[in-house]
């Protein structure tokens, strides 16, 4: 069966949006239960992001059964959204050693009494340093090596 089948649209699309429903309520009891719990327990990083990849598989499912005039297909469409989507597999690849840096560097400098914060707001700092410098090393990433080697594949085949 097709996709765009009216039988099979009609009999998913009311499934799609009680499981994004229970999806979201799942992703915010993890959230809001996050302060309870030691951070590598954390419902977030159980409950939280099986939720959130549950969450975004139904807007994926919503936006193929939906027609083309619907307001989230017109977001996913949007210009910033296709310039985040250049880079994201650089902010992928970064994100995670940079935002590692800055913890072990907080680390470090509380271990020599140089600077103490708790450890909330330490995580808080790290991801929002560590994200623009992960969008930054994706860009200059995308035009030193991505770039180059994309324009370079016309000149090789299969």
């Amino acid at each position: 069966r097709s996709a765009r089948d009216p039988v099979l649209i009609a009999k998913c699309r009311p499934h799609l949006r009680t499981a994004g429903g229970v999806f979201a309520a799942l992703l915010l009891a993890a959230i809001v239960s996050a302060g309870s719990t030691s951070s590598t327990a954390s419902p977030v990083n159980t409950i939280g992001f099986f939720s959130l990849a549950g969450l975004y598989s139904c807007l994926v499912g919503h936006c193929a059964f939906a027609g083309s005039d619907t307001c989230v297909r017109a977001r996913l469409r949007s210009r910033a959204l296709r310039h985040l989507g250049k880079y994201s597999y650089g902010i992928y690849v970064f994100h995670y050693p940079l935002v590692e840096a800055i913890s072990y560097l907080r680390e470090w400098m509380a271990a020599r009494s140089l600077f103490q914060v708790p450890d909330a707001v330490a995580a808080s700092v790290a991801v929002m340093v560590g994200l623009p410098l992960s969008y930054a090393a994706a860009r200059l990433s995308w035009r030193i090596l991505e770039k180059p080697c994309l324009a370079a594949k016309k000149h090789f085949s299969c």
